[in-house]
Formats: C-alpha cells, sequence, structure tokens
C-alpha cells in the first residue's frame, strides 16, 4: 500500500508552517551561509521531523526564487575545500 504522506507541519509561534516557510524564516533571520545538511540539522533540532534530503532542501530554495513564494533572492557557492554547496537568501530587492 502506497498512501501519500503528508508534508510535515511543525507549530512555531502559534502559526502552523510548513518545511519551506520554516527555512525561509530561519535563512533569513540567520542571514549567513548554510549547506542543505546545516539546514536538516537545525530542523531537527526544532522539533520537525522531516524525511527532506538535500537535494529537497535544496528544492524549496530554489523555490523561494518564484514569484508564488516572494522572489527572493537565492545564492549558491561552493565551500572552499570542500564539494559542498552553501546557499544564503535575502528579502527580494524591488
Amino acid at each position: 500500500m502506497n498512501a501519500q504522506i503528508p508534508m510535515p507541519t511543525h507549530i512555531l509561534e502559534g502559526t502552523k508552517k510548513g518545511g519551506r516557510e520554516i527555512i525561509k524564516d530561519y535563512m533569513l533571520q540567520h542571514g549567513q551561509w548554510r549547506t542543505p545538511y546545516e539546514i536538516k540539522d537545525y530542523l531537527i533540532g526544532i522539533g520537525f521531523h522531516t524525511n527532506l534530503s538535500d537535494a529537497g532542501i535544496t528544492a524549496r530554495l530554489r523555490d523561494l526564487r518564484k514569484d508564488k513564494y516572494g522572489k527572493h533572492e537565492v545564492k549558491v557557492r561552493i565551500r572552499k575545500g570542500t564539494l559542498s554547496r552553501e546557499y544564503v537568501v535575502r528579502e527580494p530587492v524591488e
């Protein structure tokens, strides 16, 4: 039986939020370069149990560039000395 498992949600500050919103809030609040692994570690640390892979987290970050999700500036770079990618999210520039 292959039932669809709904995207987990977490209650933060009295508001029900999904993974994309939590990732956006975290990235905007800290404004620092983070790897998908560091983002997932944060999600687990706040009790947001997710099955998102690094690729899934990267996809949620790319979503933030879309009009539908606020047209945020999402930058990517390769972390020095490794092959891991880092991301940073900024508020949209009008």
